[in-house]
């Protein structure tokens, strides 16, 4: 919940600014080893963020306004290897690096992450896919890492042995950039497919609920309290209530600039 809350609040204060900057006071600022930064992710008192080239940066946030840098998360033994969006919890954090896979890493000591595998689904050969697989968005699930694959969808692996990911599930779908989950239900931001309800009751069997156009071409999606929001590129953030499988297409915020992130 505390991840859901920090999710919205930047996509509330990112609204403010444009509306009542004049209220904001900056009350801290960090500069990152690594650059080209794409997102953050939160998770208790420990936030990681992505970053194409450098890794990813952990850090402490038990002090807000005095962030730790921990560690720096590497996929290869170079400073420059791309990794994209992150994903983790208490034990593991898991980065997306398009068609390299996703990189697994040990983080119970927050100080000393071990990097467990960089796991390649085109090398493997159990999924039997057509054309190159890409990894653009993960989120960890139980023991699962739901992936967002671009033309393959939706993928789901078992991860219940994080160094030797098992290959479960897939459901196609158009451009899949981004998701996020809730309970039994996947959330995906399928680009110009739009937003797709998927319901994983069963990993080995997910099933497409309802598909939903959206304001223009999905880039990033948030889950909170039964609501997502999406950012549709040139056409700013959507809002739609998925209190039920059939979303509810609520509103639409246009923003200054390309909204690729939420």
């Amino acid at each position: 919940m505390k991840k859901q809350f920090y999710t919205i609040w930047a996509v509330v204060l990112v609204i403010a600014t444009a509306l009542f900057s004049k209220n904001l006071t900056q009350v801290n600022k960090i500069l990152p080893s690594n650059f080209e930064l794409l997102d953050v992710e939160i998770e208790d008192k420990y936030m990681i963020i992505p970053a194409g080239l450098g890794g990813a940066v952990l850090y402490d946030i038990s002090d807000p306004y005095n962030p730790a840098s921990l560690a720096i998360l590497r996929v290869g033994e170079f400073d420059f290897t791309r990794t994209y969006n992150w994903d983790m919890n208490s034990k593991l954090a898991i980065g997306t690096c398009r068609e390299r896979g996703m990189a697994i890493y040990n983080i119970r000591q927050k100080n000393q992450p071990q990097k467990l595998v960089v796991y390649n689904p085109n090398l493997d050969s159990t999924i039997g896919a057509v054309g190159t697989i890409s990894f653009e968005d993960v989120e960890i699930y139980r023991n699962h890492a739901l992936v967002a694959a671009h033309s393959h969808g939706l993928m789901i692996f078992d991860i219940s042995e994080p160094s030797d990911p098992i290959f479960v599930s897939s459901l196609p779908s158009e451009n899949a950039v981004s998701l996020a989950v809730n309970n039994h239900v996947v959330y995906l931001a399928d680009g110009d497919g739009g937003l797709k309800v998927i319901g994983i009751g069963d990993l080995e069997n997910p099933q497409l609920l309802s598909s939903h156009p959206t304001s223009g071409s999905t880039r990033d999606i948030k889950y909170s309290d039964g609501f997502v929001f999406l950012g549709s590129g040139g056409n700013g953030l959507d809002m739609s209530d998925v209190r039920s499988a059939q979303a509810v297409f609520v509103d639409n915020e246009p923003t200054a600039g390309f909204a690729s992130r939420v």
